[in-house]
């Protein structure tokens, strides 16, 4: 069954960082397969698929949601496509709008990459977004979640198909090789960073949702604990600014350094001791999953999302988000134990061989033809 499919998403990032191999897969099944996003200059879009571009910017401008759902309506009515999967919150939103304006035509499956409704958000919040979710759920007849929290949730809805689909995957054989291939040594050198400290990195966008103002919070209390390490931080986004304010005001600049934007996260994490990731919010976070494939302990959130993926103190560490203390506390002692250390890694990284995309694409376009099959 050869099938046209639409993938609708906010900005070329999110086909680079997902979506690359289900794009094989569908090639693959003599799919025919298609992109809709916002372009974006700085990031190469060269897909080798057709792509509708549509303005859809990180904004609750009602003008701009207006015109980023009539231009999806347009794409929709005229490529007659079999299924359309909108990603995320943002285009997930638009673009079921779109295809309810556009007469429902075809199927729609729809792919949470994390519900908005996550139990660390604020009650009115949860509420709000719950139930927006349910309300745009009549659109689509079936959805993709991350992780069991989201699960529960969607299947309560009672309009679709609901999927459990625990990761999207994540490319093992390169990881490990490009990992192998790093000598810390030499890439410390390189960044600057001495060869004597423990190397604690965060690589996430700068927002308030991924716990970069935790991240930086944590390191100033280490660092005032004596502990001797290094940390690095590597993303951009809105709370860049901040960061910068923090790490001049408590004199911080010989302890931490931001990197800015990097395709080598996964340098960084065979490079690095222990990978901290405070996030408040998350579906099945790749960062994590890859940092456990390239050696790099992870420290993370008790939030849906990374409880799917780590068991603490066997496969990485899990602290309560929010509780900073208890990311300090995790952190030091870890530093201080290295067989500790060393036996989680060891753990982590045959773990991440279940995340290995080659085992998870076909089983992403599988769910794409079967919703296609009603």
């Amino acid at each position: 069954m050869s099938l046209k499919i639409l993938h609708i998403v906010r900005t070329p990032l999110t086909v680079r960082a997902f979506m690359k191999p289900l794009l094989t897969e569908h090639h693959r099944r003599g799919h025919q397969v298609e992109l809709a996003y916002a372009p974006d200059p700085q990031v190469d879009d060269d897909f080798g698929v057709p792509v509708h571009p549509y303005p859809l910017q990180r904004s609750l401008s009602p003008w701009g949601l207006i015109q980023a759902i009539r231009n999806l309506k347009d794409i929709i009515v005229k490529g007659k496509y079999d299924v359309v999967v909108p990603h995320m919150v943002l285009a997930g939103m638009v673009g079921r709008w779109a295809y309810a304006q556009a007469g429902c035509p075809g199927k729609l499956l729809y792919v949470s990459h994390g519900l908005p409704c996550y139990p660390h958000s604020p009650p009115w919040k949860r509420w709000a977004t719950r139930h927006l979710e349910q309300w745009f759920s009549r659109y689509q007849q079936g959805m993709i979640v991350l992780n069991q929290n989201d699960y529960q949730i969607a299947q309560s809805f009672k309009h679709d198909q609901t999927y459990l689909l625990n990761t999207i995957g994540i490319d093992i054989d390169s990881i490990t090789q490009r990992a192998q291939q790093v000598d810390v040594a030499t890439y410390r050198d390189i960044m600057g960073l001495s060869h004597d400290y423990p190397l604690i990195c965060y690589a996430g966008r700068f927002i308030e949702a991924k716990g970069v103002d935790q991240f930086i919070r944590i390191a100033h209390q280490v660092l005032q604990q004596g502990a001797k390490a290094h940390f690095v931080i590597a993303g951009t986004g809105p709370l860049e600014g901040f960061l910068q304010t923090y790490i001049k005001q408590h004199h911080l600049a010989e302890h931490i350094d931001l990197l800015g934007w990097t395709d080598e996260t996964i340098e960084l994490f065979a490079a690095s001791d222990v990978m901290c990731f405070p996030t408040r919010y998350e579906g099945a976070p790749i960062v994590v999953q890859e940092a456990m494939a390239a050696g790099a302990l992870v420290l993370t959130s008790d939030v849906p999302g990374p409880i799917d993926l780590i068991d603490h103190d066997e496969t990485g560490l899990i602290a309560p988000a929010g509780d900073i203390q208890g990311f300090v506390k995790q952190l030091v002692e870890i530093l201080s134990q290295p067989e500790r250390q060393q036996r989680i890694v060891e753990q982590a990284r045959l773990k991440a061989q279940e995340f290995d995309v080659k085992l998870w694409a076909p089983r992403w376009v599988d769910v794409i033809e079967e919703t296609a099959r009603g």
